[in-house]
């Protein structure tokens, strides 16, 4: 044995001998030896030698485990690198006391008092932030330990004035606690990993913490996390709680939950019937746990088609019809099935690499629970699983999550799904807080280690944006649901029973076909059967007056004729509360007479925040804007087989488009209204966009436009021309531009003298003019003759310049 780097650990055999041992490369005398074996009772062993660098000694072992022992020279020693004088805390003092109590690392301070902050300024919950330095320097002697935490926490419920009911832990946390990973991280907030190294029986979980009050397994405070590893992410998750709550974006996603369900096919490629059982939990979840308040949007994987490709099997229609509900916004979202840290189902239908850029949904943010494996491993040194990045991605992803950080079983996660929402539902308009719904979960555990993987990725004191009015739909007229038939629905805005006579707003109306039975048959005979929502017929936005509204709309040709499910829901709000309400089991039967339409809807295509022409340049990531009118029928929206608006590309029909989702009504209208669909996969180049919509009546019509992608890098300007040229009093300079820029444009003589400078222009991608008026800086008007102009366009660090004339003939 040698010494290295001046020092030396080595343990002793187990078998009560004693032994002689020679320790080589020393260099010093004054080396020292100690037994180490109990860090609580160090021992300096003396008896022993020095000769010729080999220290030298006599010791017996003992028969029940093995000494530890360390040879150390002096030039070895550790020595502080600082002395900082330590701050006491008061956490020990019992007059302290909150509803809601912080533990933050230092680096979150300022995100941890700002959600101190919105908590006592507009939910009046006292709030206490705790650093976690402050818990290690007086529950475990300054020391990192874990189980400070859990101390300082039965403490705190113990003995302080008023017990907090919340805990939130602000900071990630991993299982390398010694960093010999490699990684230099702080481990902000340590994660406590049970001793467990079974597959499915390890686990970490914040839940160990908060088993404050005897020897129970039985949480005693509703416990979240914020698993910001940065500043910038914990200044993230603050801002989206603080727009969620205090700057809300009131609309229908608020009025609509989204179920996801994985289908038969796990590891193998023929599919397991076992597997059903995550589309029938699915199911049962949707129709007796979420109340039928909510519209909800069904993403059954056994619905969409399978494509093989070399990377495996995947359903790209359903990823995409799961990105597309995610941005449109959703009160939550509920996944079943299988999965991992990086990624839902073995098709991907949501995967960390390729759809976590796709996720735009600033201010519609939904609350995730994810009952399937590890999709909130949390604890990772290297990594961030996708739970954690919803929760940490500015603006966009999620509000909060509820998933596992380890492997589960499908069994054990439905049963801790549905008992979680029989806890957050008290009413269809009033939900427990998030954390007191999973704190009541965990208290009725069936399975304690499976309920124990299951964490809070969030705040646990976040209240969702659940509509809180009701609203009464009164009279729907005629009563029945018939082809062509125009409806009348009038509803009223109720307050604790009453209406709100004082309620102006608006009202956004849904009207669906029949719910539709729908049975499908795996490749090895069985048959799962399931209720899908009925296709919407109308969607448009009405005004409130005094609490009041009444709405018309016509029921489409493609209806299902015999259906007795139909639906209609009604979400209202102004810029303070919202509500909602609905009536189900509407008939859904016959032809009403009378309508007689040949002609198909008008269509107009253009793009947002453009004076678009046919052919014009347009920035990457275009929106198209697309108005819709039919003045007899109205829009047929229903999405039957070849009766959807589509949308395709360069005159190639594998690019073909259903963009029928994306239609809303005008504002009181029943005729008209229109879509903004992003081209947000468009490369750059030349390229036709073809639409084609159809009325109630089932006559369609197609509209073409052309247009060109510009590079992003690139101002471009074109058809710059001056018209009339030559004018006599008066003339307009056009032009069409690829993005927004500011406009200068400076008139010369010949000669070179500044005579007449317009306004800085603000021009829109597209086409755009500028009209000078043939006067002077003074005012005058010029004299006949040739003038140059010097037109600059500008945009971020992008420019362009030309030169051109003006003729002046008069």
């Amino acid at each position: 044995m040698s010494l290295k780097n001046g020092a030396l650990f080595f343990n002793t055999p187990v078998d009560g001998r004693r032994y002689r041992w020679a320790v080589s490369g020393v260099t010093e005398s004054s080396t020292l030896l100690f037994d180490v074996t109990d860090f609580r009772s160090v021992r300096l062993l003396s008896d022993w030698t020095l000769s010729q660098k080999n220290l030298q000694f006599s010791l017996a072992t003992r028969y029940d485990k093995p000494l530890r022992l360390m040879a150390v020279e002096p030039k070895a020693f550790q020595t502080p690198g600082s002395l900082i004088k330590d701050e006491t805390s008061d956490l020990r003092n019992r007059q302290n006391g909150a509803d809601f109590l912080i533990i933050t690392h230092s680096n979150f301070y300022n995100a941890a008092m700002g959600l101190k902050n919105l908590r006592e300024t507009h939910g009046r919950m006292a709030t206490t932030v705790v650093k976690i330095e402050d818990v290690y320097d007086e529950f475990s002697g300054g020391m990192f330990d874990p189980t400070a935490i859990r101390d300082f926490l039965k403490y705190v419920y113990f003995n302080w004035n008023k017990r907090p009911q919340y805990v939130l832990l602000f900071g990630d946390g991993d299982y390398d606690y010694k960093n010999i990973i490699g990684n230099a991280d702080e481990n902000w907030i340590p994660a406590y990993e049970d001793s467990s190294l079974a597959e499915y029986t390890t686990r970490t979980t914040d839940d160990w913490y908060a088993y404050v009050n005897g020897t129970d397994h039985l949480v005693d405070y509703s416990i979240g996390r914020i698993p910001s590893q940065t500043t910038d992410q914990a200044e993230n998750v603050l801002n989206k709680i603080v727009n969620y709550e205090s700057n809300p974006d009131y609309g229908p996603w608020r009025n609509t939950v989204t179920i996801v369900a994985d289908d038969e096919f796990g590891d193998l490629s023929q599919g397991n019937d076992n597997e059903l059982m995550h589309v029938l939990d699915a199911e049962d979840i949707a129709e007796h746990y979420y109340p039928p308040l909510f519209n909800k949007k069904k993403i059954y994987l056994m619905e969409y088609p399978l494509v093989l490709s070399p990377a495996g099997r995947r359903k790209p229609a359903a990823e995409n019809d799961f990105v597309q509900q995610i941005n449109k916004g959703c009160l939550m979202i509920n996944y079943l099935g299988h999965g991992n840290e990086r990624l839902l189902a073995h098709e991907r239908v949501i995967q960390i690499s390729k759809d976590l850029p796709r996720i735009i949904n600033a201010g519609r943010l939904a609350f995730w629970i994810a009952a399937t494996c590890a999709f909130g491993r949390y604890d990772m040194p290297e990594e961030q699983s996708m739970a954690e990045q919803l929760m940490t991605e500015a603006d966009n992803g999620a509000i909060a999550l509820l998933s596992a950080s380890r492997d589960a079983f499908a069994q054990p996660n439905a049963d801790f799904n549905k008992r979680y929402l029989s806890k957050l539902f008290i009413t269809p308009h009033h939900t427990r807080r998030i954390g007191d719904a999973l704190r009541l979960t965990k208290i009725s555990a069936i399975n304690i280690v499976s309920d124990e993987k299951y964490w809070l990725c969030g705040d646990p004191t976040l209240n969702l944006a659940v509509p809180r009015l009701k609203v009464e739909l009164q009279k729907i007229s005629p009563d029945s649901l018939k082809a062509l038939s125009k409806i009348l629905v009038t509803g009223s805005v109720l307050d604790k029973g009453q209406i709100a006579a004082d309620f102006n707003g608006k009202v956004d109306l849904k009207a669906f076909d029949s719910k539709r039975p729908t049975a499908y048959t795996t490749a090895r005979g069985s048959t799962v059967h399931f209720i899908l929502p009925g296709r919407p017929i109308f969607r448009g936005e009405g005004k409130i007056t005094n609490g009041r509204f009444s709405m018309q709309f016509i029921v489409p040709k493609d209806i299902s004729y015999g259906g007795n499910l139909g639906r209609i829901s009604a979400y209202i709000w102004n810029d303070q509360i919202d509500g909602s309400g609905y009536k189900d089991n509407i008939a859904v039967d016959g032809t009403a007479k009378g309508l007689v339409d040949h002609r198909g809807p008008k269509i107009q295509i253009g793009f947002k925040n453009q004076n678009f022409m046919d052919g014009d340049l347009l920035a990457p990531d275009p929106v198209m804007e697309v108005t819709l009118t039919d003045e007899q029928s109205g829009i047929n929206i229903a999405g039957d087989i070849g009766h959807k608006i589509t949308l395709i590309l360069d005159n190639n029909p594998s690019t073909k488009r259903n963009i029928t989702d994306y239609f809303q009504y005008n504002v009181g209208s029943y005729f008209s209204g229109k879509l903004e669909y992003p081209l947000t996969d468009i490369k750059t180049g030349f390229h036709s966009a073809e639409i084609k919509a159809w009325d109630n009546s089932n006559n369609s019509s197609t509209q073409t436009v052309h247009f060109t992608i510009t590079p992003q890098n690139e101002l471009i300007v074109q058809r710059l021309y001056p018209y009339p040229n030559p004018f006599e009093n008066a003339t307009t300079l056009s032009f069409e531009i690829n993005q927004p820029a500011q406009i200068s444009l400076k008139i010369y003589t010949l000669s070179g003298r500044l005579i007449a400078e317009l306004p800085v222009y603000d021009a829109n991608a597209g086409f755009n003019t500028m009209r000078w008026d043939g006067h002077d800086q003074d005012g005058d008007e010029i004299s006949n003759g040739v003038y140059l102009f010097k037109f600059q366009a500008s945009a971020e660090k992008l420019s362009f310049q030309k030169i051109g004339k003006f003729i002046k003939m008069k």
